[in-house]
């Protein structure tokens, strides 16, 4: 029997495994709280170094909710600061190291390429897209296209990634129910219902939690057909995080570039915002 692992135990955990009782049948699930991590940390590393054939899902952090209570202005830098802590903690323990891991922990792009940068394991993924990707088709079944128009995202989870679109006819047609001649206005429009979709999935301040179990059941869907899932993985050609498809049989990550000019003004601002980020925490590291 393969191996689940979670490295945290919070909401998203806690609904996963509630929601999806029969992965239960089909792997073996171990799941570390924050506790556990923090306080016999050495012991729960060995307990996990001897399960092999594991995936792991990293999902520890802060509670978000009561830090959002508090702090507003910077709420996604505070967030950071707060998870990158947790992290760097479980870090210098030894975890995350080795074999696939995927990330939940907010922002997590932010937090899946910082895990990278320190052990060099090429095999971290952020989760986020796919739920996007479903946000995306019930926001374009609003403009009553007559499929969905796209597979694919462009960007990143954490700052909004926008559609891929492969018809012309159908930005066309955007261009015309939004009533601009502007590819990149369109694109920024979506990008807004996105962010909107996301905010009314709040329970006060508190973050999406369905939407992090969803994550965590497609890609486990995605491993077990052996096909492709959205994820946000390294870019070597610009040496960040960014939204692709990873093909699960071979885990080989395969970036989403842009195409057009309104698609690569997108890309360069969502790459040009995700990179300034970075830089701003370096002091955290």
């Amino acid at each position: 029997m393969n191996n689940l692992i979670f490295i945290g135990a919070g909401d998203v955990v806690t609904t996963f495994v509630q929601r999806y009782p029969d992965y239960q049948q089909s792997y073996h699930i171990t799941i570390l709280g924050r506790s556990e991590l923090l306080g016999n940390s050495q012991q729960s590393l060995q307990r996990i170094q001897s399960l092999s054939n594991s995936i792991t899902f990293y999902c520890c952090s802060t509670d978000e909710g009561e830090l959002l209570k508090h702090c507003r202005e910077r709420s996604r830098r505070e967030v950071t600061k707060e998870n990158l802590k947790i992290t760097e903690h479980l870090l210098k323990q030894g975890y995350l190291g080795k074999g696939p891991i995927f990330v939940l922990t907010n922002p997590s792009e932010v937090t899946a390429e910082y895990i990278y940068r320190r052990t060099q394991n090429p095999h971290i993924y952020a989760l986020g897209l796919d739920v996007d990707l479903a946000r995306y088709r019930r926001i374009m079944a609003t403009y009553n296209l007559k499929d969905s128009p796209t597979d694919e995202l462009l960007g990143l989870h954490y700052l909004g990634p926008v559609p891929k679109f492969y018809r012309t006819a159908d930005m066309i047609a955007l261009r015309h129910q939004i009533d601009t001649p502007d590819e990149v206005s369109v694109l920024h429009r979506l990008s807004e219902q996105l962010e909107d979709t996301i905010s009314s999935e709040f329970i006060g301040c508190r973050p999406p939690v369905l939407s992090g179990a969803q994550a965590i059941d497609n890609t486990l869907r995605a491993i077990a057909g052996q096909s492709s899932c959205l994820v946000s993985g390294l870019d070597d050609h610009t040496n960040a995080f960014v939204g692709g498809r990873l093909c699960t049989q071979a885990m080989s990550f395969s970036p989403c570039y842009p195409e057009s000019v309104a698609e690569q003004h997108f890309f360069n601002n969502a790459l040009a915002g995700h990179k300034a980020f970075m830089t701003e925490l370096e002091p955290i590291k």
